[in-house]
């Protein structure tokens, strides 16, 4: 699968990136992004949004701010569900995701260039 990042942290002007994205043997990335597009039912427009509070995807429209899925959204997630298991989520944030999938990975064996994405 292949993913178009439009903007990031090291993008600012937002060239924009395609990102390969590989199966999985243990937790597959694809076949977990092709279950939510099935059963959220998105078809366009963007992949991960916020949720109302009776848990109803808010539709994608025109203005980012009211569906898209922001960092601080994530971080609170994190810290719910870290809370949830009975973890202090004063430790926990977004970020962690990205520390936690990295320290995995080396910790299989995977080569740390393959983790950690460098722009230029």
């Amino acid at each position: 699968m292949k993913v178009l990042i439009r903007k990031s942290k090291t993008d600012q002007i937002g060239k924009g990136r395609i990102k390969p994205i590989i199966r999985g043997t243990d937790c597959c990335p694809v076949e977990a992004v092709q279950s939510w597009l099935r059963v959220s039912g998105i078809t366009e427009g963007y992949l991960f949004r916020q949720v109302s509070n009776d848990d109803k995807l808010l539709p994608s429209s025109n203005n980012p701010e009211k569906t898209d899925l922001s960092g601080q959204m994530v971080a609170l997630i994190v810290k719910k569900y870290a809370q949830c298991i009975g973890l202090d989520e004063s430790l926990y944030s977004g970020h962690s995701l990205r520390r936690g999938f990295i320290t995995s990975g080396v910790r299989k064996g995977k080569r740390i260039e393959k983790l950690i994405v460098i722009t230029h």
